[in-house]
């Protein structure tokens, strides 16, 4: 997947999946994420769960976010089950997002300013 474009944000925050798209430039991140918004019922339906989707201008930034209850200070038999839960959704991610950001980046690509 061409990296130079784009990059997905890897974050464990509160137990945060992979979330966000970012760029150098705006337009190329608003582009991106509007190019994969467009298929956001087809996206929740595959990874058969709910993402907030926050087009953020005033932020410089969009996101993508999926989360779950948990913390580090679980009890260990819970810890386990969220380790199990965060491995399972992040190659479920992978498995939905990857070739759907790697579609846009080619329809895109044309039009939008690679980064230096």
């Amino acid at each position: 997947m061409t990296q130079d474009i784009a990059n997905t944000l890897y974050e464990m925050d509160n137990l945060e999946g992979p979330r966000g798209i970012n760029s150098n430039s705006n337009e190329n991140r608003f582009a991106l994420f509007d190019a994969l918004d467009q298929h956001k019922e087809a996206i929740t339906e595959e990874f058969e769960g709910s993402f907030a989707w926050n087009r953020a201008p005033e932020k410089q930034k969009s996101s993508i976010v999926f989360a779950r209850d948990g913390h580090i200070r679980c009890p260990d038999d819970e810890i386990e089950e969220i380790r199990k839960w965060c491995v399972t959704h992040l190659l479920k991610l992978k498995a939905v997002f990857e070739p759907r950001i790697e579609q846009a980046l080619d329809t895109l690509s044309p039009s939008l300013e690679r980064n230096k």
